[in-house]
């Protein structure tokens, strides 16, 4: 994700990597048991209640990582405060950390209020 918006062009060659990567994995031991898993077999069936919301996407600017810790502007604490603030039941913040061997971190903030 960069300054810059990406061309149209730059939009289809990522798409053709992705559907060509995807096609690479049909035939994985990780594909093939996740097709025969439970939640694979639940979704087919339809049994999986879906609850559609709207979401917001923050991101890192790149240049984050070359400047200095005083650019407020490149810290997305600030964009993310007023969700925090004015949450009616919780907040779901899912980001990988690249920092601690690649895992996924999945915050929960919950309104004091509703914690009572």
């Amino acid at each position: 994700m960069g300054e810059k918006p990406p061309t149209e062009i730059a939009v289809q060659q990522a798409r053709k990597n992705l559907n060509d990567w995807v096609s690479q994995q049909e035939d994985s031991v990780y594909v093939k048991s996740l097709k025969h898993s439970s939640l694979a077999l639940a979704i087919e069936n339809q049994l999986i209640d879906y609850h559609w919301t709207e979401v917001k996407i923050f991101y890192d600017q790149p240049s984050k990582i070359s400047s200095s810790r005083d650019k407020k502007e490149l810290n997305m604490s600030q964009y993310i405060a007023p969700y925090l603030e004015h949450a009616k039941h919780e907040v779901l913040i899912i980001s990988p950390d690249f920092m601690r061997r690649l895992t996924t971190q999945i915050m929960r903030f919950m309104p004091i209020e509703s914690q009572i």
